[in-house]
């Protein structure tokens, strides 16, 4: 077998799963995956909110839509910017807790992983 082939069989892959099961196991991987689940459905949550709440509006309320406004023409065309806007800062929200959160606990269990990987050797 050639050094670039891995053996899924040999004793390196039950290494291997033990590996990943720690890693699963560790109190750092589990804050980490209750952080980003945590982030993912409260930012989808507040997606689903304003469109299925805009789609309502535009279904069953159409007249609110054509008011006219001085400055945007309608509310439809307000309404629109304000959705825009809001996925503009939802992405904000995202990439800020993501850049000061997750990327750090990330790190630590990568860390983690560093800490616990043999090199070649075996050592």
């Amino acid at each position: 077998m050639s050094d670039d082939v891995v053996d899924r069989q040999g004793p390196g892959a039950v290494e291997a799963d033990n590996g990943a099961e720690a890693v699963v196991r560790s109190p750092a991987f589990r804050e980490l995956s209750a952080a980003r689940a945590r982030l993912s459905w409260t930012l989808t949550g507040v997606t689903l909110v304003v469109y299925v709440g805009y789609f309502l509006v535009v279904a069953y309320a159409p007249a609110v839509l054509s008011v006219p406004l001085p400055v945007f023409g309608s509310t439809g065309l307000l309404s629109v910017l304000v959705l825009f806007a809001i996925a503009f800062v939802l992405v904000a929200v995202y990439l800020r807790a993501t850049t000061r959160r997750i990327v750090p606990m990330q790190d630590a269990v990568v860390a983690g992983l560093a800490g616990g990987v043999r090199g070649e050797d075996g050592r």
